[in-house]
């Protein structure tokens, strides 16, 4: 696209993918609205004005094929909006189809690639669909001019402008938030820090300056704030919701209604991400398995449509979501016959519903019979530490409850003690609390580490599974703020780390991945987690040569990688950022540089490039150390003066000090 600046190629697309989503939601609800109901109007409005919007800015763009699909929308809507044409369904099905064929087209339309065949196809097919409707409703006089698009009630704003009910919304990209979110975490982090070493210093009971306590207010204050912009409603992710049941009904031949409460419960966008994967087959698989055909529901005694209920509440520091119906219910009976195992209780029958690969259904079709089961709604919340609970009634129906936090950013968390160590593991796993019984399994056994003298015993759950562990001492309660590390050797059971008020990496332990291991027996070797986690005393004297700096933006990876260079024998400083570094390298040179590739001010490559071309640090080696692992990457980490390329999470601790040492020309 010669011309036109990427600015604005980004910002027609953003826009034009919220306009079409919106346009999808909005028309499935047009088709259910009475046609004298009090919200008809509006609908029809809204659907009309995305129409027009995107006619005029991609009319704007010299996207012409783009524009015509939507002028031709446009026409068809005016027709609904005048009386002239009802919303049948077959116009509704034309209407859809033109929006999925333009979301189909648009990265290929703003990279100039567009198939303007394909497109007008999707014009041809929008003409018929009008000319079938016109013929299928008798004409209404108009209210108003239909070719004065402004004379009609809900005035169209200015084409390619955003309506009104926008304006005052800045599109910042989601990646500018997550790093604000995680600098304000990392920002509370060195506050907490800051205190505990202040009383270190002071003494438990000295009172602290004012500085540091109002310096604690903005934090928290921030850290609202900041998670606040990285949270969305979970309107926005239910118009494939209400297409699902739309498309699959018509497709099975079932009435099928869709009601939501709660979509003003707002979510961390990445949760909702993830929610939103669970939320869509759960749907799917209640109008397809859960419902039962009109005639069997007037047989049974219930109305011929049926109702697939989604509702969201919060509830204290997360989010319950939940999915029902009142279809035929869960067959536990089928279930043990598809298992094999007809002596399961009903919760082990439930819980089988979620292993890969198990499926009821007696044939394939396009819906279900493919193995693709509720194991993948288990695995979308995986990541987000969500859970997933089943409640259901023969003949009644059945409900799924999903549990998730509000945001990733900080995350409450039950602190425990084994052999001395500490580790984290989120509150939403954490089913109770008491004292030990000889039945408890050790945590220590689980993680490798020798087994204390336990005092308190943690109950963790997962989906309907429960097991009791051990451990020497529950420390404390407190929010965490956790990240998935690739500085961290590849290990099961750690769900990621965060950094402890004193300084230390805290492992956070994944439940899921705990109850597994306990059902398998133990690891051979001990959890790395000792390896970061343990406060690292610098060497009194490094070797020549033995001088490294960790230059990344992330505090907990960077100080992972310290962690393994200073057990390594290397004396270790650490940079947020290129600049930082430069500053540090120039008072203190180092043999060699572990460097992450993006980072704030100055990134790894700019810094690589400057090393190079100082006649004073160019002899300073640099290992690339970044979770962008394609061969471009790599190539373009070479390019910029690099020795060395290796990829988050690829790797041992061993195996990165002996890279350092071979970088060095010494052994590890």
């Amino acid at each position: 696209m010669s011309g036109i600046p990427q600015e604005l190629i980004d910002l027609f697309t953003d826009e034009a993918a919220t306009r079409l989503a919106r346009l999808s939601e909005q028309l499935v609800r047009l088709e259910t609205t009475a046609a004298d109901g009090p919200d008809r109007a509006e609908v029809v409005d809204s659907v009309f004005r995305d129409a027009h919007t995107l006619k005029g800015s991609a009319g704007m763009m010299g996207f012409r094929a783009f524009a015509q699909v939507a002028h031709r929308m446009e026409d068809l809507l005016q027709g609904v909006r005048d009386r002239t044409r009802e919303p049948t369904p077959q116009l509704t099905d034309a209407l859809l189809a033109a929006v999925d064929g333009l979301r189909r087209h648009l990265p290929s339309v703003v990279a100039g690639e567009s198939d303007e065949a394909a497109l007008a196809q999707l014009e041809m097919q929008l003409l018929a669909a009008g000319e079938a409707a016109a013929e299928a409703a008798p004409p209404a006089p108009a209210t108003a001019d239909p070719a004065d698009p402004a004379a009609t009630s809900g005035a169209v704003p200015a084409a390619g402008r955003p309506a009104a009910a926008e304006e005052g919304v800045a599109r910042v990209p989601l990646a500018r938030i997550d790093a604000m979110v995680r600098l304000t975490g990392e920002a509370a982090a060195a506050h907490s820090r800051l205190v505990h070493a202040l009383h270190d210093r002071l003494g438990d009971t000295a009172e602290l300056p004012t500085e540091v306590h109002s310096l604690g207010t903005m934090i928290r204050e921030l850290e609202a704030r900041t998670t606040q912009a990285r949270t969305v409603p979970l309107a926005t992710v239910l118009e494939p919701l209400r297409r699902t049941v739309r498309d699959i009904a018509k497709e099975q031949s079932k009435a099928v209604r869709l009601d939501v409460e709660g979509e003003e419960v707002e979510l961390d966008r990445g949760v909702l991400d993830r929610l939103s994967d669970a939320l869509i087959h759960l749907v799917r698989n209640a109008v397809d398995h859960g419902i039962e055909p009109p005639v069997d529901r007037v047989q049974a005694g219930k109305k011929a449509q049926a109702v697939v209920k989604v509702s969201a509440r919060q509830r204290g520091r997360g989010v319950e979501v939940s999915v029902s119906d009142d279809g035929r219910g869960i067959d536990l009976d089928r279930v043990r016959t598809a298992s094999n195992e007809p002596g399961l209780s009903d919760e082990e029958a439930v819980e089988r519903l979620f292993q890969p690969g198990f499926s009821t259904a007696g044939a394939v079709t396009s819906v279900s019979g493919r193995g693709v089961g509720l194991d993948v709604v288990r695995a979308a919340l995986a990541p987000v530490r969500g859970r997933v609970d089943v409640r259901t009634v023969k003949g009644k129906g059945t409900t799924f409850v999903l549990d998730v936090p509000l945001t990733v950013a900080a995350v409450s968390s039950i602190i425990v003690r084994c052999d001395g160590r500490q580790y984290a593991i989120t509150l939403a796993a954490v089913d109770g609390m008491r004292p030990p019984e000889p039945d408890d399994t050790p945590l220590g056994a689980v993680l490798g580490v020798p087994v204390l003298h336990p005092t308190a015993t943690v109950v963790l759950r997962d989906g309907e599974r429960r097991r009791a562990f051990s451990v020497d001492e529950v420390v404390a309660r407190r929010d965490t703020v956790v990240k998935a590390v690739g500085a961290l050797p590849a290990v099961p059971i750690v769900a990621g780390a965060s950094i402890d008020a004193d300084g230390r990496v805290l492992v956070v332990l994944d439940a899921g991945a705990l109850l597994d291991a306990a059902e398998h027996g133990a690891f051979d070797e001990p959890l790395a987690a000792p390896t970061v986690e343990d406060p690292v005393e610098q060497a009194e004297d490094p070797a020549p040569g033995r001088r490294a700096l960790v230059v990344d933006d992330d505090a907990v990876a960077g100080q992972v990688l310290s962690s393994m260079l200073t057990r390594a024998g290397y004396e270790v400083r650490t940079a947020a950022n290129g600049l930082e570094a430069l500053d540090v390298l120039r008072d203190w040179p180092a043999d060699v540089a572990l460097v992450d590739v993006t980072m704030p001010v100055m990134d790894g490559l700019t810094l690589t490039r400057t090393l190079r071309s100082d006649p004073v640090l160019r002899g300073t080696a640099v290992l690339m150390l970044t979770s962008l692992g394609s061969e471009a990457d790599r190539r373009r980490g070479m390019d910029a003066g690099a020795d060395g390329y290796i990829v988050k999470g690829a790797y041992t601790e061993a195996a990165l000090v002996e890279r350092v040492a071979g970088l060095l020309g010494r052994d590890a």
